[in-house]
C-alpha cells in the first residue's frame, strides 16, 4: 500500500491522499462489498509487498516497505519545533526525498512542502500542499495554489468521498473492524484517520475511464493480531474497462510486522 511523492497525476493525489481513505479502496460505484475477518495467523512466507513499523503508544516512528527482493525504502519522522520532517531514504540509507509539515494549532499540518533532490545532489521543492479540517478530518487539500483541489466528505468517521478537482469521484466502503494504526503512513499529520478498515471502493467515476466503462475498483480483506493492528491485507483490484470486457482482478498481498 508505498506511494510515491509526486502529484502529475491523478492516480498519484489518490496514492497521497489515500491514508484518510486509508486503504484506498475500491467497490463498482458505490455498490457495498464485503471484507472479512480472517483470525488466523497470517502466511509470512508470501507477500507482495510488506511494512515493518516501529511504534510509540500507536504513533509510527518510522516504516520500511519491503519489496521480494529485499529493501525497497524506509521513511522516518523528526520533529523541531512546529515542523515534522518526514524523511525517505532507500536500501543503501541515501535520502530520497524529503516532506516538511508545517504544523498548525490544531495539531495538525497546515501546509506541507515535498522536496526532491537535483542532479548536482540538492535539495528543491516540487509540490507544496495547503490543508483545511473538519472536526479532524482532512477535508480539503489544495496543491500547488490552486493547480489541483481535493475535496473529502466524511460519514460515521470514515471518508467515503473523495473527489478531484470537482469532477472525479473515488467512493469508499468500511467494514466493522476498528483501524488503530494509520496504514496510510500520514502519521496523524493529515488529521484523524479513519475510524473503520475499508473494504472497498470504486475510483475515479466521472473521469476518464466514462460512464460507458465499469471503474476501477478494489475489494480488501484482513488478518489481525492479537492486538487488533492488521498483519495481513488482501487486495483484489480491477482496473476500468468498457462493458461486457472480460478482465482479470490483481490480488496483492501486503503483510505488516510491527516493532
Amino acid at each position: 500500500m508505498e506511494k510515491k511523492k509526486t502529484f502529475a497525476s491523478l492516480a498519484t493525489i489518490v496514492a497521497r491522499i489515500a491514508v484518510f481513505i486509508l486503504v484506498i479502496i475500491t467497490f463498482n460505484c458505490k455498490k457495498k462489498s464485503t471484507a472479512d475477518l480472517i483470525p488466523t495467523t497470517p502466511d509470512v512466507t508470501y507477500f507482495d509487498e510488506k511494512y515493518v513499523l516501529k511504534l510509540s503508544n500507536d504513533t509510527i516512528l518510522y516504516y520500511q516497505h519491503f519489496l521480494k527482493s529485499g529493501l525497497d525504502f524506509t521513511v522516518n519522522f523528526y520533529t523541531k519545533d512546529s515542523v515534522i520532517r518526514e524523511v525517505k531514504t532507500d536500501s543503501s540509507n541515501k535520502i530520497i526525498s524529503v516532506s516538511t509539515y508545517k504544523m498548525g494549532a490544531n495539531g495538525y499540518a497546515k501546509a506541507m512542502i515535498d522536496s526532491d533532490f537535483d542532479k548536482n545532489g540538492k535539495l528543491f521543492p516540487v509540490h507544496s500542499y495547503t490543508y483545511y479540517y473538519t472536526n479532524g478530518f482532512l477535508s480539503k487539500t489544495i496543491l500547488d495554489t490552486g493547480k489541483q483541489t481535493v475535496s473529502q466528505v466524511m460519514n460515521n468517521n470514515n471518508i467515503t468521498e473523495v473527489t478531484f478537482n470537482s469532477m472525479c469521484r473515488n467512493y469508499y466502503t468500511f467494514t466493522s473492524l476498528i483501524n488503530k494504526i494509520d496504514l496510510g503512513f500520514n502519521n496523524g499529520l493529515l488529521g484523524k484517520a479513519n475510524n473503520n478498515l475499508a473494504s472497498g471502493g470504486s475510483y475515479a467515476n466521472g473521469c476518464p475511464c466514462g460512464p460507458s466503462s465499469v471503474t476501477a475498483s478494489s475489494n480488501f480483506t484482513y488478518e489481525l493480531n492479537a492486538n487488533n493492528y492488521v498483519t495481513k491485507k488482501v487486495e483484489s483490484y480491477t482496473p476500468c474497462h468498457h462493458m461486457g470486457g472480460n478482465v482479470t482482478p490483481t490480488v496483492t498481498t501486503t503483510i505488516y510486522e510491527y516493532k
